[in-house]
C-alpha cells in the first residue's frame, strides 16, 4: 500500500513538473475544463489519471495562453491550429480546444466562467436529447463536433463583450457630445458650453478608450480573416482526413454529395462569416463615435476661440479707456 501511493506522488510530482518545464514556469498555468460531458472542473481538482491537453503544449504556444497587463509587446487576437488541439486567443481570455475537452485561461475573469457554463449547459442538453432518443431507439438527429460548439460559444463571448464595451463607450460620447446636440435641437442657438466645461476635459480619455477598442476589433476582424482564407477548421479529425484547412480542387470534385466533414465546413464558415459581419459593424460604429468626438472638439475649439477673441477686445477696450483716463487726469 505504502509502494503505490509512494509511485503514484512520484507520477504526479513527475506529471507536474513535465507541464511546469514545458511551461517555462515554476507552477503550471491554471486554465478551467470543461468536458463532453459538460463537467466543470479546474486543472488542479482533475484526477491523476486525467491527461491534459497542457501536457503536450509547446513552450512557443505559451504566450498565446497569458494575459499580462503589463507586457512590453502584447500578444494580438489569433487563432492556430496544432496537432492535437486549436489555441483561440482573444482580448478578454485564451481557450485551447480539443477533441474532448476545453481549457479556458484567465480562469477567474467573467467571459471565462460565461463560456464555460454556457458550454456545459449545451453539451448536458445534447446528452439528455441523446439519451431520449436511445431510449426511443431512434437515431440521431442531427451529427454536433464539440471543438465547433466550444469555438462558438468562445467567438460569441468575444463579440458580445467587445459589443458591451462599444455600447458604454457610445453612452459616454453621447454624454460629451450633448452641448451640440442641443444646439442643433434649438435652432441654431449657442449651446450652454459654459456649463459643460469639465465635459471638454474627457476628450482625450475617450478618444484613447476608443482607440484601444479600435485595435481589439480590427485584431479580432483580421484573425476571422485569415481564418476565412485559410478555411480553418477546429475539427482535428476532419483537418486529419483533409476536409478543412485549404482543401485543393481535387477534394471539392469527390465531394458530391453532403457529408458530415462538409456540413461542419459549412457550419465553420457560416460562424466565422457572422462574427467578421459583427466586427464590422463595430468598426463603423467606432468611426461614427471618433467623428462625433472630432466635431464636437472643433465645436469646442471654435468656442474657445470666441472668448478668446472677446477677452482681448475687453483687454483693448481696457487700455484705451484706461490710457484716455490717465491723458484726462494730467
Amino acid at each position: 500500500m505504502w509502494s503505490f501511493t509512494q509511485t503514484s506522488s512520484f507520477s504526479s510530482s513527475n506529471t507536474s513538473n513535465n507541464i511546469s518545464a514545458n511551461l517555462g514556469k515554476s507552477p503550471p498555468l491554471s486554465s478551467l475544463i470543461v468536458d463532453k460531458r459538460g463537467k466543470m472542473f479546474t486543472s488542479l481538482e482533475r484526477n491523476h489519471s486525467q491527461k491534459l491537453i497542457l501536457d503536450h503544449i509547446h513552450a512557443r504556444d505559451v504566450s498565446l495562453l497569458e494575459h499580462v497587463a503589463d507586457k512590453f509587446t502584447g500578444v494580438s487576437a489569433t487563432m492556430v491550429q496544432r496537432e492535437k488541439f486549436s489555441i483561440l486567443r482573444t482580448n478578454r481570455f485564451s481557450a485551447v480546444i480539443g477533441e474532448d475537452c476545453l481549457h479556458l485561461f484567465e480562469k477567474d475573469s467573467a467571459s471565462s466562467r460565461a463560456v464555460a457554463q454556457k458550454v456545459s449547459s449545451l453539451m448536458k442538453t445534447i446528452l439528455q436529447e441523446e439519451q431520449q432518443q436511445q431510449q426511443q431507439n431512434q437515431q440521431r438527429s442531427y451529427y454536433y463536433s464539440f471543438p465547433q460548439l466550444a469555438a462558438e460559444a468562445c467567438l460569441d463571448e468575444a463579440s458580445t463583450q467587445l459589443e458591451l464595451k462599444l455600447r458604454r463607450l457610445g453612452l459616454l460620447v453621447d454624454a460629451v457630445t450633448k452641448p451640440l446636440k442641443n444646439s442643433s435641437e434649438n435652432n441654431g442657438e449657442r449651446a450652454d458650453f459654459e456649463l459643460s466645461v469639465g465635459q471638454f476635459q474627457r476628450l482625450l480619455p475617450l478618444k484613447q478608450a476608443l482607440d484601444e477598442i479600435d485595435t481589439d476589433i480590427r485584431e479580432h476582424h483580421q484573425m476571422l480573416d485569415e481564418a476565412l482564407r485559410k478555411e480553418f477548421s477546429f475539427d482535428l479529425e476532419q483537418q486529419q482526413r483533409g476536409g478543412g484547412g485549404g482543401g485543393g480542387t481535387d477534394e471539392v470534385e469527390i465531394a458530391s454529395s453532403s457529408t458530415p466533414d462538409d456540413e461542419n465546413t459549412n457550419n465553420v464558415l457560416q460562424l466565422l462569416t457572422s462574427h467578421a459581419g459583427r466586427s464590422r459593424a463595430m468598426g463603423g460604429r467606432v468611426l461614427e463615435l471618433k467623428n462625433a468626438l472630432r466635431a464636437t472638439r472643433e465645436v469646442w475649439e471654435l468656442q474657445l476661440d470666441v472668448d478668446r477673441n472677446r477677452v482681448v477686445r475687453l483687454n483693448l477696450r481696457a487700455t484705451i479707456l484706461g490710457m484716455s483716463c490717465a491723458a484726462a487726469s494730467l
